[in-house]
């Protein structure tokens, strides 16, 4: 979900809460924003949603369990862990920061030194320190804020000139190697780089910046993509200099996945649900799916096999055991749809329609009460807008990405 989009969500939510009941059976939304798999267990996976909290998987994704005890916002967009202490996680929310320290059994809010009103608050990235792992970075949508004691306590770092108050960051990674360089990430403002832990930026990408990826067994290779340019540039050094790829066949890139045992593998998620596969650190790629899935929001590679992926996507979570050519969902325990739009037949008001980003059309007869996919015929799980005929409720039109 677009940034502003969620924050007037989640405003007219905070001021309407003591109105609304959650309908049981019913979906209670939002996309799969983040994948983390444990790098000591890969077995174990942990999945954020930013409607539903976090799950975890002991299984490789097979199935499900919520652990939201204590993490009292359940709209997450970041999530990371602990290369040392794996019991170690950190939630960004649109609260702040939530911690557990026992693998999700339970969580504390640590945001001491976020800033509080609701626009402010929303954490839309993390990223941690690989060998001091109290060191982490936070990012909102125009600040980027340091903790140096495990989340306990944060303060705002420097910000770059070009940042401004209508800025973006979307993206932060900081480098194994050399623990103080970070980058960001920051829409069209390009992408920056620190040296010194935050305090002070420089840029290095001067055109859109939407991803950051550093390669895991060397950092001095890193990825980045910018939005609207459906490409992909990569520097062997540090980001001095850049080598730009042939356009992907999407608008722009969503996700990069490196193999951190194979380092010149290198997976992207472009635009329309489509997973691209590079042997060559990004000069050639190839179609690793041909059917079109949903559309992606984060991807990641099994550490121990690279030829396992998951994709969190609109619609839930996707796995693919075979390098990306074929993908199989993965939601059991996962009661997750990101709800685009809703329909209320105007001569029966008890037939209610929900459609989704990436599962489809549900339909309930009892207002809400109970729901059931209404889905035969449909190619396309992206549901843009409903209409109900006035005077044949039976009749519904879907519009799927402008085809109706």
């Amino acid at each position: 979900m677009r940034p502003l989009t969620k924050i007037l969500v989640l405003a007219l939510i905070s001021t309407l809460s003591e109105a609304w009941a959650q309908m049981a059976g019913g979906p209670p939304g939002g996309a799969i924003e983040a994948v983390v798999i444990n790098p000591t267990e890969p077995t174990v996976v942990y999945a954020a949603a930013d409607w539903s909290g976090v799950f975890k998987s002991i299984d490789s994704g097979e199935s499900w369990t919520p652990i939201n005890a204590g993490l009292t916002q359940l709209a997450v967009n970041a999530l990371v862990i602990d290369p040392v202490n794996v019991e170690i996680l950190y939630a960004g929310t649109a609260s702040g920061v939530f911690k557990t320290v026992n693998a999700g059994r339970n969580w504390t809010a640590c945001s001491t030194g976020l800033p509080k009103t609701l626009t402010d608050s929303t954490i839309t990235m993390l990223a941690i320190n690989p060998v001091q792992p109290r060191t982490l970075y936070a990012g909102t949508f125009n600040r980027v804020f340091k903790s140096v004691d495990g989340a306990q306590n944060w303060i705002a770092i420097a910000r770059h000139p070009q940042i401004t108050q209508t800025s973006s960051y979307v993206a932060l990674a900081v480098d194994s190697n050399s623990p103080n360089t970070v980058y960001v990430a920051a829409g069209d403002r390009g992408l920056l780089k620190s040296v010194d832990g935050g305090k002070s930026w420089r840029t290095i990408v001067r055109e859109s910046a939407s991803t950051i990826v550093l390669e895991p067994s060397s950092p001095a290779v890193i990825y980045t993509s910018g939005s609207g340019r459906g490409e992909i540039l990569r520097s062997t050094d540090h980001g001095q200099h850049w080598s730009r790829f042939k356009s992907l066949p999407g608008s722009y890139s969503l996700a990069l996945a490196p193999g951190s045992k194979e380092p010149a593998r290198l997976y992207a998620a472009v635009s329309g649900g489509r997973v691209l596969r590079s042997s060559n650190r990004g000069e050639t790629w190839t179609e690793a799916v041909t059917a079109t899935i949903s559309e992606i929001q984060s991807l990641v590679c099994d550490p121990a096999n690279l030829d396992i992926l998951y994709a969190g996507t609109a619609g839930g979570i996707l796995k693919s055991v075979d390098g990306g050519a074929t993908w199989h969902s993965n939601n059991a325990g996962i009661a997750n749809s990101n709800i685009s739009v809703i329909a209320v037949s105007p001569s029966q008001p008890a037939t209610v329609y929900v459609g989704s980003y990436g599962a489809g059309i549900a339909r309930s007869s009892d207002g809400g009460k109970s729901w059931s996919p209404a889905n035969a015929g449909l190619v396309n799980p992206d549901i843009w807008s409903l209409a109900i005929d006035p005077r044949d409720a039976a009749r519904v039109y879907a519009d799927r990405k402008s085809v109706v």
